[in-house]
């Protein structure tokens, strides 16, 4: 579950803000692990939060039943789309949120 990704610096000028965090999931199930509680992984360690003009992204890893780890962007804030969107790398996740977040004039 490496982060990787090809985006440069000058793509992320398009935000105000980048947070990356470490996922409450991820806590989560690392605190069960300590009291000896066995759990699958189901999220990835970081949760990054990417932020321009009052609009927020969120961007996940997450695997589903079959083992397949996906990367899933979900709107936090703003009227940019409902529901999740999934992709199969990080990159093509950080390249919609760029899209999404950029004013179409700048694009």
């Amino acid at each position: 579950m490496e982060v990787e990704t090809k985006i440069t610096d000058k793509d992320y000028t398009n935000f105000d803000e980048i947070e990356v965090r470490t996922h409450k999931g991820f806590e989560e199930r690392e605190r069960a692990i300590k009291k000896g509680h066995k759990i699958k992984l189901f999220f990835g360690r970081y949760q990054f939060i990417y932020r321009r003009d009052g609009n927020e992204i969120s961007l996940v890893e997450l695997t589903d039943l079959s083992g397949r780890w996906w990367w899933e962007i979900y709107c936090l804030k703003g009227n940019i789309f409902e529901d999740t969107q999934r992709f199969t790398s990080k990159q093509e996740a950080d390249n919609k949120i760029i899209a999404l977040l950029t004013p179409e004039e700048q694009l």
